[in-house]
Parts: C-alpha cells; structure tokens; sequence
C-alpha cells in the first residue's frame, strides 16, 4: 500500500513499520478518532503456508481479549477482497517508541537499576498472560518485540514505559495442547530446547525472558555464548548484583519444571539478602553412597540409597517369622471360629509394616530436591514412589534427631521442620553422612530465605 492510501474507509496508511514472515506492519491514521494505529497486512496470495493464516486470526482472537496497560490496544481485525486477491488487517493502538533491539544497536547502555526496571515490567506482563483462562504463551519475547517509551514525568521513577508487541507466535496454551501439539516458532537464542520440539510452556517464555536480560546486560547475542550442559556460560561477562546473577541463572535453566517461572519467584530471588554460611561446608564423607544429581544455583538433587546391612537382614529375618508365626496362629484360630482369627488382624498390620520397613531399607532409595519454592522428599522403592514436600520459606531447621530405640541404643534420624509439618528420612546414614545432609540443605535454604 501506498502512503495516503485509505483502507476500509477510515485508515490513511502514513508509513512502512516493518515487514516479515507474517506480512507488512504499517503506520496509520485512523481518521475517526484523529490517532495513529499500527495496521498488520496479510495477503492471501502471498502466503506458502496456510498456517500463516492460522497465526495471524490467532493473533487476533487472543488480543480481542488482552487488557494490559503495556500492551497495545485491539481496535479490529476485518479482510478486504478483490478479484485476485483477499487481504487481511490486524489494527492495533500505535506505540510510539524505540525497540530495545533498535536502542541496544546504537549503543544505548542503560544501568544496573534502568536495566531491572526494564525486566521487571516485562515480568509483570508475562504474569499477567499466563493467568489468563486459557494462559497466553507469547513464544517470541525478543529485543526486537519490546518497544521502550521514555516518560519525561518527573514524577516517575522510571525512565521508560515498556511495550510487548507482535503476538503473531501466540500460542492458545489449552487449545493446542488438546490438538496434541502446536507449531515451533521464535527466535533462535531465545528459543528453550523444549519449544524447539513443539511443546511450549509458559516457562518457555521467561527463558526468552531471561536471554533478553542478558542480552541488555552484555549487548550479545544470546547464541554467542559457549554452552556448557546446555547452559550458556556468561559469568566471567556480567557484572551484576549476585541477586540479579542469580536471576539469570534460574531464567536460563534448560528443563523447565526447575526454571524461574513466576514473578513471585523472581522477586523472591531479587529481594534476598546475601547471608553468609554459619561454617564452612564440610566434604562429602569418604565411601558415602549418596549422591548429587543435581546442583544449580535453583535446584539441589540428592540421591540417599538404602543401607543393606545387618540390621536391615536382621529385620527382614524377623519380619518374615513374625508373619509366619501370626499365619500359623490366624489358621489355627480359624479352624475353631473366624471371630477369633480376626483378632489377628494387628499383629498382620504389624508384620508388614516390620517387612516393608526391611524391604525399603534394603533396596528402598530416598530422592531430596530443594528449589527456592520447594523442599521435597521422594520415596522411591520398586517403581512405587511416594512424594511430601513443603514450601522452602516455610523451613525453621534441619537436624538429626532421635527417631527410636534398637536393642537399647537410640537410633538417629534426619528432620527437616517447617511449621506444623516434619519431613523424616535418613534413619540409617551415618553421622558424618548426616551433618553433610544438614549442612548442605542448611546452606541452600539460607541462600534462598532469610530463615533458618
């Protein structure tokens, strides 16, 4: 289209914004309400792959339905059609402003704090669309779809006002999900490895989230960075509060179930106080056969195996003649009347718990997970598995505690209390195995709180 051109009898085009894969971008007058507009065109005959389409209604039906300050405004969405062809428009409200990737490439460098109000804004929106019903996944947060608006309002702490735009790789999280998968669109360095296979989260988007705070910081482009364990390796490049780094190691974390995803959990991390340990971390004892499965600054994994010893063959041994014994004493009861073998019923309780207790002692293993919402506790015996957790802040201690009495001698055992809830496990490790738990754990949770 050409400038002056008026479209659908109400837009007067006034410039070129942008063009890609999805079509032409436009600035527009809208001559109704005398204010500019941003007009999206998609030419029908243009376009190689029917999916375009798809996305560009998409786009449309999700917007109709976003009411957010820091995004701009659906007017209305409308096709024009001619012998040849059939076009379709996108109008939305006009923001006036500088992308970030265009103010970045002509070497703006703004501040630690310019840099985290920027963030936290774009973290505000991402909250905002992931509560929608459905939740809203934008699946292309990038430097070149935030637009900065500068606020000359002294009385605004901020320097900018931040605009997310271009929601032509929406993704409808229930609607593709019950269609069994939805397309891979974004854009390379800002795509997680779980949105390349297809299958965006909203988790996806603060991944994108957190390559574009790094890209503020160190002016890289993301895919720049070396990669190690799918990481990319940026901590000898940026030069920020050990909070903020901590931020970005969380938003980068390659497997979405342990990555920052929720503006709660970003602020708790921003707002932590840096503690320092109450002693220096002990080894991990010689021999041990625990073991780390997991350590990032968001997630510690421990692995604690069962213990096949004495003890453990000993309790097997008299689990297994205490329910032969009751077995013998439930048939002879039986034979004289059913009311009296019930009796029994107990004494079976008992034996298998006796048995059970052996069982998981012997092959049982114990999985501790901490992350900074969460600490849990993975049972795991035989591919059964049964799961306690409770929230990080809610922790007061982690101690070794006596759990009962064997042959006269008191039996230790690991307790993580956290209010009116106690997670117990460890009963068999041995001291130094268990001032290293409680070491360890002490270390994470006050790392990750201000308790403890």
């Amino acid at each position: 289209m050409n400038n002056g051109e008026i479209v659908h009898e109400r837009y007067q085009i006034q410039e070129v914004l942008g063009q890609g894969g999805m079509g032409i971008t436009y600035k527009a007058l809208d001559r109704e309400t005398n204010r500019p507009v941003a007009i999206k065109q998609l030419h029908l005959s243009l376009l190689h792959d029917w999916k375009m389409l798809e996305l560009f209604e998409r786009e449309a039906n999700v917007l109709q339905h976003i009411n957010h300050l820091n995004i701009p405004d659906y007017i209305e969405y409308f096709s024009v059609e001619s012998e040849n062809d059939v076009q379709f428009f996108l109008v939305q409200e006009y923001i006036e402003g500088t992308s970030l990737q265009q103010m970045i490439d002509e070497g703006w460098r703004g501040s630690e704090a310019e840099i985290l109000d920027i963030f936290r804004q774009l973290v505000s929106i991402l909250e905002y669309l992931h509560n929608l019903r459905p939740p809203v996944i934008h699946r292309d947060i990038t430097p070149k779809n935030i637009i900065l608006s500068p606020i000359t309002d002294s009385a605004k702490r901020s320097p900018f006002k931040v605009s997310l735009v271009d929601f032509g790789a929406v993704q409808d999280h229930i609607r593709t999900t019950l269609q069994g998968g939805s397309t891979t669109v974004g854009t390379y360095g800002y795509v997680p490895l779980e949105q390349f296979n297809g299958r965006a989260v909203p988790a996806s988007d603060y991944y994108a989230l957190g390559a574009t705070l790094l890209f503020m910081l160190t002016h890289q482009h993301p895919a720049d960075f070396e990669t190690e364990n799918l990481r990319p390796k940026f901590h000898d490049v940026v030069h920020v509060s050990p909070q903020l780094l901590n931020v970005l190691d969380g938003l980068l974390e390659p497997y979405p179930e342990r990555r920052l995803a929720s503006q709660k959990a970003i602020e708790a991390v921003l707002t932590r106080k840096t503690i320092p340990s109450k002693k220096k971390k002990s080894s991990l004892p010689y021999g041990t056969k625990i073991k780390k499965i997991s350590e990032t600054p968001q997630q510690l994994q421990l692995r604690i195996p069962g213990a096949f010893d004495a003890t453990a063959v000993f309790m097997m041994g008299f689990s297994i003649f205490w329910l032969a014994f009751v077995t013998f004493w439930t048939v002879g009861a039986a034979t004289g009347s059913i009311f009296f073998a019930l009796f029994s019923i107990p004494f079976w309780i008992v034996g298998f718990g006796m048995f059970g207790a052996a069982l998981y002692k012997m092959f049982g293993k114990t999985v501790l997970d901490l992350t900074p919402e969460w600490v849990q506790l993975r049972y795991q015996l035989f591919g059964l598995r049964y799961t306690r957790r409770v929230p990080t802040e809610s922790v007061n201690t982690i101690r070794s505690e006596r759990r009962y009495v064997q042959n006269g001698q008191p039996v230790q055992g690991l307790c993580i209390h956290a209010g009116a809830k106690t997670l117990k496990f460890g009963s068999h490790l041995t001291p130094a195995e268990q001032e290293w738990i409680v070491d360890e754990v002490e270390t994470f949770i006050l790392e990750h709180t201000s308790l403890l």
